[in-house]
């Protein structure tokens, strides 16, 4: 597996439903074929313990519209409730 550059989207200055969040995307090449790839770190620090919330995503290049309005509707839509 080799790996492409890497684009750091908000380092905790951003807010997925008011915890913070860390984003990366980038491109890398998974058997000889290109993948895009988008990961959202969230950290939720509850009074019953410590949670983080990591959605992976990834796709072949053609698909990189829809990943990326699929990340936006999980910004616009997440709905986060404490246990």
């Amino acid at each position: 597996m080799s790996t492409g550059p890497c684009v750091r989207v908000g380092a905790g200055d951003r807010l997925l439903d008011g915890y913070p969040e860390f984003q990366l995307s980038g491109v890398w090449t998974s058997e000889g074929k290109p993948q895009v790839v988008a990961q959202k770190t969230v950290v939720l620090n509850w009074k019953r313990g410590f949670y983080v919330l990591q959605i992976n995503t990834y796709a072949a290049p053609e698909y990189r519209p829809i990943l990326e309005r699929m990340v936006a509707a999980i910004d616009k839509d997440t709905k986060i409730y404490p246990p």
